[in-house]
């Protein structure tokens, strides 16, 4: 929802006032993206930063999105309904990969544990603090001064 709100308002902004976008956003996107993806890492899969995910179809998710994001937008401003939803099919393909794999899920949660579990850059954490502490017997949001700080004063002890 966080990342979708932006795209949906920004694509409504550009249809009401018949803005068309460059086809040159997609190279400056594909460019942009593996820079920063490069500058982190030195290379395009970061599951060793983030959790392990399917980084191949993630990186055809982001340069199919920007590649037809000007057909969309085009096709919108025409009004030219059955485009702009051949468009949308194209743009829900990585999704489609990724949601109807059965192995997928088994395969990146096992990854994942192995990561959390081999990590060789483990370094001692503050306990967790949730929204539900049995301890204190309450529920609902941590107090920043008496929960955290009291975590961080049983750590030092």
């Amino acid at each position: 929802m966080l990342h979708t709100v932006p795209a949906v308002a920004l694509v409504a902004w550009l249809v009401s006032n018949k803005t068309r976008v460059p086809y040159i956003n997609a190279m400056y996107c594909a460019i942009m993206s593996s820079w920063f993806a490069f500058r982190q890492q030195a290379k395009l899969d970061s599951s060793g930063i983030y959790v392990p995910h399917p980084w191949v179809r993630s990186w055809l998710g982001i340069w199919i999105g920007s590649v037809l994001t000007t057909p969309l937008i085009d096709s919108l401003i025409r009004r030219q309904w059955s485009k702009s939803a051949l468009v949308m099919i194209g743009l829900t393909l990585p999704w489609c990969t990724t949601r109807f794999d059965p192995g997928l899920k088994k395969k990146y949660m096992f990854e994942y544990a192995v990561a959390c579990v081999g990590s060789p850059q483990q370094v001692p954490r503050l306990p967790s603090v949730t929204c539900r502490d049995p301890e204190k017997g309450r529920s609902g949001m941590p107090h920043v001064r008496s929960d955290i700080i009291s975590a961080s004063a049983k750590l030092e002890l």
